[in-house]
């Protein structure tokens, strides 16, 4: 949503002009809108660091890792991408603007469920460690949890998430709104699948993307259930194969080589 800033009296005239004569444009977020966004979050309690995509403040904070990616992230506003606290909070923000907001448990990871408290025998942990209140542990279907107590044979195991319960922080900066197909897709791709190089190229409402490895098939097909819908004006989206982009690779290569090519005079 684009808006103008005018006077009061929303009169524009040679005493209400800025000094160059130009109007002030204003872009807000809406619902559905992509946009680029750096932020920080903080159990609000505490203060304390729990996820940040800015290096600076990872490092200022003691939580910077050199394994960490630490870069603006596309989002689509409305669309669950972020906590439904922080994402409500986006909607009619200013593009270039930085903002706090509190984010309560039940909009944030959710208040802590009894049912999510899980007694495991100890034998479970017989061949793999010593289970001891307090260590998260990773189970072979996938689930992970905290360990509560140890008593008579067996394992109290919280398997709520790791901030259930918790009111959080957050600060972020919208640095632009993101309007260009490409990039909008190319950003959605390194947000859901961490694909940092992947390829795109879109032509009469048709996408082709290049990603190695491949990804699952069922994955792709998931991928792009989700970008038709937050990206109505794709109309086809296909990933390409290896031997595919091998194709394109050596066509493109085909082209170059005969453009060098030295010209024989007659």
């Amino acid at each position: 949503m684009i808006s103008m800033v005018n006077s009061a009296d929303s009169t524009i005239n040679a005493h209400n002009l800025p000094a160059d004569n130009s109007a002030r444009i204003i872009s807000m977020v809406k619902k559905g809108d992509f946009a680029e966004i750096v932020y920080t979050g903080r159990i609000k309690e505490t203060g304390k660091v729990f996820d940040t995509n800015d290096r600076e403040t990872a490092k200022k904070e003691g939580f910077f890792s050199e394994k960490a990616n630490y870069h603006p992230i596309v989002i689509c506003i409305g669309e669950g991408d972020v906590v439904k606290g922080l994402d409500e909070a986006l909607e009619g923000k200013e593009a270039g603007k930085e903002f706090k907001v509190d984010v309560p448990a039940e909009k944030a990871f959710g208040k802590k469920d009894a049912k999510n408290y899980k007694l495991v025998p100890s034998a479970v942990f017989r061949n793999e460690m010593h289970p001891m209140p307090g260590l998260r542990v990773d189970f072979e279907n996938g689930q992970s949890g905290v360990i509560k107590t140890v008593s008579g044979g067996r394992v109290l195991v919280d398997f709520n998430h790791p901030l259930a319960g918790q009111d959080l922080s957050y600060e972020v900066k919208i640095v632009k709104q993101v309007t260009d197909d490409s990039e909008k897709l190319k950003g959605f791709l390194k947000y859901y699948l961490g694909a940092e190089n992947a390829t795109v190229e879109i032509k009469d409402g048709k996408a082709l993307i290049g990603i190695k490895p491949e990804v699952h098939d069922v994955i792709q097909k998931a991928i792009i259930a989700k970008a038709k819908k937050i990206m109505p004006e794709l109309k086809d989206i296909e990933f390409l194969k290896e031997e595919k982009k091998d194709a394109v690779k050596k066509a493109e290569e085909k082209k170059d080589d005969v453009k060098k090519a030295p010209v024989k005079k007659a």
